[in-house]
């Protein structure tokens, strides 16, 4: 496994535990490594959350580059363009990915 992918699953783990701060540092260092999918759009999505958004619209930019179709980070993108208190709520509060 890359280094990359050890920081990714690293970065999840911080991030169900709730040290978002500390998943977002393993995140940069990754994406500093080896810009991944994944990582970006976990990076997104923090960024998303912080009302980061300028940050979060350029990872999910960087993630649309190397996978233009990906839908949870369309779905991001799409909660960036609404108020910051509607974000991330009711049946959009979890990407495509978790409704399978």
């Amino acid at each position: 496994m890359s280094s990359s992918n050890k920081s990714f699953l690293e970065a999840k783990e911080l991030i169900a535990k709730g040290q978002k701060d500390q998943a977002m540092t393993v995140l940069d260092a990754s994406i500093k490594a080896e810009p991944t999918l994944w990582a970006l759009r976990e990076r997104a999505k923090l960024h998303a959350e912080r009302g980061e958004d300028l940050a979060a619209r350029e990872d999910c930019e960087a993630a649309l580059a190397i996978t233009p179709d990906d839908a949870d980070v369309l779905w991001i993108k799409g909660e960036l363009a609404k108020p910051a208190a509607q974000r991330f709520q009711g049946v959009a509060k979890s990407p495509p990915s978790n409704k399978h």
